[in-house]
C-alpha cells in the first residue's frame, strides 16, 4: 500500500528483501563473516590479518557510538520485488539493478540483512574504560559466550522466542534511534558521523580503522585546541570472504553486496535516524566511507527519496576516501557517457558537500580505460575530470602540496564536488595489506586525520 509519493521504509522493505531465511527449528542462519565481535573472547583481540599474522584487532570502539553489522543470509530461492512493477522500476532504475544482481542463484547470490547493532561508551578519565551492551541481536541469547551484556530495551533473539527478523532488522533502526537520542542528551556530542569500510575488510579491522581515524582526529583537534566529540556510527559489512574465491570473483559480488547496503541498511539508518536527529540538536552530520565503504555511504545518501518523513533533516557533508566506483556515478544521463546506473546525480540534492580524494600510489582503484569512466579514487579520474567539459561542469580540483598544510582553493559549494589529489599524504603501503594494492587503505593516518579535520572546518566556517 502507497502512503504517500514515495514507498514507506517497512513497506518497501519487506518486500524487496523477502525469503532471506531458512527458520529451522532454533537458529538464524547467514554466513556471519562479520558477527565476531558477539563471540570473540573477554579481550577481542584476535590474530586474523592474513597477511601479517603479528596484527592484532580490538573489537572494542574507543569512541562513543555505535557498530551496526550486516550479513549475507544463507536463504536461497526467488522472491518477487517492487521492482516488477514497471512504474516502479522505471522511477528506481538504479535501485532495482542492486536487487536483480541479487537474485539468489546460488552461493553468492544472497541478499543482506542487518543481524547486531553494539553500543560502545568510553568512561571519563582520568584513566579511560570502555563499557559496551548490545542493542540488537539476531543470533540468539549469546551473552553467556562472553562479558557483552545487554542494553536498556535491547532486542535480542531466542532459540525458544518466535522472533521475525527482517520485522525485527528494520525495527532495530528505531532502536537505534532512540538510544542515540537519550545518548545525545546526556553527551552532546560536536559531530555525528557515518563510517563505513570497503572490500576485504573483516569486522575487527574495521573497528581498528575508526579507532585509528578518530583518535587522529581528536590529535589534530587538539593541535587547533579545539572541542571534538564525536558520536560514531559504524558499518560493518560481509565484505570479508576468507576462501579460494578471495580476490577473484567476490570483489565483483562487494561491489554490488556495498550498493545494496547503502540502499537497504545504511539508507534508513542515515535519513531515518542521524538527519533527523542532527537537525533536531543542530549538530552536524558527517559521513566518511572508503573504497567499496564509499559505496555504502554514497548510495546511502542518493537513497534520500526512499523513505519518508525527510523534510526536517539536516544535510551532511561526505568524505570519500581513494573510492572504488566509477566517475560516471557522478553524471546525468543526458550526457550519454554514463555506462552504468547508480547514479549519483542528486548529490547536490542530498548532500550540502562532496570531498573525494585521489592518489598517483593507488594500485586497487586503477581500471582499464575500456571498461569506461574510471574508479574516482585513481589518478586516470583525477586527469579526466579537469579535462571533461561533462566533469568540469560539477567537479572543481584541488592538489596537496605540502603534507599537514592547509589545501586552498576550497569551498563548501554544494553544487560541486572537490577532487583532491592527496598522492603526497596516500603513498604509503599499510601494515597488513597486499602489495598489489600500493597506498589504497593510507587513509586512516595521522595525515589523513588532518586532512579530513581541514575539510571539515572548511564546512563549518562557511
Amino acid at each position: 500500500m502507497i502512503h504517500s509519493k514515495y514507498y514507506p521504509v517497512r513497506d518497501f522493505l519487506l518486500p524487496v528483501v523477502i525469503s532471506l531465511f531458512f527458520l529451522s527449528g532454533c537458529g538464524f542462519k547467514t554466513d556471519q563473516y562479520s558477527h565476531d565481535i558477539l563471540i570473540n573472547p573477554t579481550n577481542r583481540e584476535v590474530k586474523n590479518n592474513t597477511i601479517d599474522p603479528n596484527i592484532t584487532y580490538d573489537y572494542i570502539m574507543k569512541s562513543d557510538g555505535y557498530i551496526v553489522g550486516i550479513e549475507k543470509t544463507r536463504g536461497i530461492g526467488d522472491y518477487l520485488t517492487k521492482c516488477s512493477d514497471e512504474s516502479f522500476e522505471n522511477q528506481h532504475s538504479s535501485l532495482c539493478k542492486t536487487v536483480s544482481s541479487h537474485t539468489p542463484n546460488g552461493l553468492y547470490g544472497k541478499n543482506t540483512i542487518l543481524t547486531h547493532i553494539i553500543s560502545f561508551s568510553p568512561d571519563d578519565k582520568p584513566k579511560p574504560s570502555y563499557s559496551e551492551c548490545i542493542l540488537f541481536n539476531a543470533y540468539g541469547d549469546i551473552q553467556n559466550k562472553r562479558d557483552i551484556t545487554p542494553c536498556q530495551n535491547a532486542r535480542i533473539s531466542s532459540e525458544t522466542d518466535k522472533f521475525d527478523y527482517m520485522k525485527e532488522a528494520v525495527d532495530s533502526i528505531n532502536l537505534l534511534k532512540n538510544d542515540i537520542r537519550l545518548r545525545i542528551e546526556k553527551k552532546r556530542p560536536t559531530h555525528i558521523f557515518l563510517v563505513s569500510t570497503g572490500w576485504n575488510t573483516a569486522q575487527g579491522e574495521s573497528i581498528q580503522n575508526y579507532n585509528d581515524l578518530f583518535t587522529n582526529l581528536k590529535k589534530a583537534a587538539n593541535k587547533k585546541n579545539e572541542k571534538f566529540e564525536p558520536l560514531i556510527v559504524g558499518i560493518t559489512w560481509h565484505s570479508y570472504i576468507a576462501n579460494a574465491t578471495q580476490g577473484t570473483v567476490d570483489v565483483g559480488i562487494a561491489g554490488n553486496d556495498a550498493d545494496e547496503v547503502g540502499v537497504f541498511w545504511a539508507g534508513p539508518v542515515l535519513h531515518k535516524v542521524l538527519e533527523p536527529l542532527g537537525a533536531e540538536y543542530r549538530i552536524p552530520v558527517r559521513l566518511i566511507g572508503h573504497s567499496f565503504g564509499c559505496r555504502v555511504v554514497t548510495q546511502a545518501l542518493s537513497s534520500k527519496s526512499l523513505y519518508e518523513n525527510t523534510s526536517n533533516s539536516s544535510k551532511p557533508v561526505s568524505y570519500g576516501l581513494q573510492c572504488a566506483f566509477s566517475g560516471n556515478r557522478f553524471l546525468s544521463k543526458n550526457t550519454g557517457k554514463r555506462s552504468e546506473d547508480d547514479s549519483l546525480e542528486n548529490f547536490s540534492e542530498v548532500s550540502e558537500k562532496q570531498f573525494y580524494t585521489t592518489s598517483d600510489y593507488d594500485k586497487a582503484v586503477q581500471k582499464p580505460a575500456e571498461i569506461g569512466i574510471p574508479y574516482v579514487g585513481s589518478k586516470e579520474f583525477f586527469k579526466i575530470a579537469g579535462e571533461d567539459s561533462d566533469f568540469k561542469k560539477i567537479i572543481t580540483q584541488s592538489t596537496i602540496e605540502i603534507p599537514n598544510m592547509y589545501i586552498s582553493k576550497l569551498d563548501c559549494k554544494g553544487d560541486k564536488i572537490t577532487l583532491i589529489n592527496a598522492s603526497k599524504i596516500i603513498k604509503d603501503r599499510a601494515p597488513g595489506t597486499g602489495k598489489g594494492g600500493g597506498s589504497h587503505s593510507d587513509v586512516w593516518d595521522a595525515e589523513a586525520g588532518d586532512l579530513i579535520w581541514n575539510l571539515l572546518k572548511v564546512c563549518e566556517s562557511k
